[in-house]
């Protein structure tokens, strides 16, 4: 009895797997060597040093740290490939190593230029952005035959290392709430944490039937601690499925990352994924912009200063208001809601307190019932 249990279980872990094509799979692995080349491109085994402090190393027949044994490369301007499939949309990934950019096209649509350097913010000889593997995704919601092509601009190489189709796209589970973010997420600042914070009181005013908490402490989209939030959204939000989905990442990227490039590229990337793997039709998103806590607590100078400015908030938070339109989500300003608002803080001066927290509950509700807060 245990070794048919055993079966079965191995049987459903399957069906949930990223591999080449069984009936079942939510995703179909393509790899390098499915693409079709046009012009002069390169091939070789890759492995990627997390130790090295050059980030652009190299080192070819080494062990193999990606999907493959291989990967294409080329800087060669106008050099292409293209992948044929047939699926929805479609998750390219490349990776870094003296990476450049490409554009693209999905169907014969031009769909911009992009870059392959997934992992470009390097500190004390370790990579602060750990994922290469995070897919450029191209949604599409008809499923049928399909054609990516990427061609290389010439500014640097471009790496295929294989694509991953999207074969079904998840309908949400009816009355589950989810928020994923950092502690102000997590519920730090408010007096009991999971019943006074925002997360918990917007469960309890939209009447829905589950809460999941996926705020970590520390928690970014990209930024410095490794709490990546781009990395949590396969296992916290898109096999979660909710219904409704408050996004709540920034506030700490814009306090720790040199500029504000690298949070938009995996804000979009993020953003991209969400389109193509969920039925964003039949979900409430809301993107909330990094809260400004106070002058005392956040200039410089002060015990909290990581070198961010209000304007830093002001332009993470257009980040956040662009993209979230871009996509057709909605957006919560909580910039604007916190801005210089000491009542609503607690003792620490940089988390909400529990009149804060419900603050941040209204406005959330407020914006799922009537739209944006801007």
């Amino acid at each position: 009895m245990k070794k048919i249990a055993l079966i079965i279980v191995i049987i459903l872990l399957s069906l949930f797997s990223v591999s080449n094509g069984k009936a079942g799979d939510i995703m179909t692995r393509y790899e390098q060597t499915d693409f079709t080349y046009s012009g002069n491109w390169n091939e070789a085994s890759h492995y990627w040093n997390p130790n090295a402090f050059n980030p652009n190393e190299f080192q070819p027949n080494t062990e193999t740290y990606f999907s493959g044994d291989t990967a294409k490369y080329t800087n060669a301007i106008n050099a292409y490939a293209e992948l044929s499939y047939s699926g929805y949309g479609i998750g390219f990934i490349t990776f870094l190593s003296n990476g450049g950019h490409f554009d693209a096209w999905f169907d014969g649509v031009y769909q911009g230029r992009f870059s392959c350097i997934n992992a470009d913010y390097w500190s004390g000889g370790f990579k602060q952005e750990s994922i290469y593997q995070f897919p450029i995704f191209f949604p599409c919601d008809t499923n049928g035959q399909h054609t990516l092509k990427v061609q290389c601009v010439g500014d640097g190489y471009v790496w295929i290392d294989a694509a991953d189709v999207v074969n079904s796209i998840e309908e949400p589970t009816q009355g589950r709430l989810l928020g994923i973010g950092d502690s102000w997420t997590n519920g730090s600042g408010a007096s009991i944490r999971y019943e006074t914070d925002y997360l918990n009181r917007l469960h309890t005013m939209l009447g829905t039937t589950e809460k999941v908490n996926k705020g970590l402490s520390a928690g970014e989209l990209c930024g410095f601690t490794g709490n990546y939030g781009y990395a949590r959204f396969e296992s916290d939000v898109i096999l979660n499925k909710p219904e409704y989905l408050i996004i709540a990442l920034g506030f700490n990227d814009v306090r720790h990352l040199p500029n504000s490039g690298t949070y938009k590229r995996y804000y979009d990337l993020t953003l991209r994924m969400i389109s193509a793997r969920l039925n964003t039709e039949n979900m409430e998103i809301i993107c909330c912009t990094p809260g400004w806590c106070s002058d005392a607590e956040l200039l410089e100078n002060s015990p909290n200063y990581n070198h961010a400015t209000q304007d830093d908030f002001e332009e993470y938070g257009l980040i956040v208001k662009n993209l979230s339109e871009k996509y057709g989500f909605k957006c919560c300003e909580w910039y604007k809601t916190m801005n210089k608002t000491s009542s609503l803080m607690a003792e620490d001066g940089y988390h909400p307190n529990d009149n804060g927290h419900w603050v941040l509950a209204c406005e959330i509700f407020q914006v799922i019932k009537a739209g944006n807060s801007y």
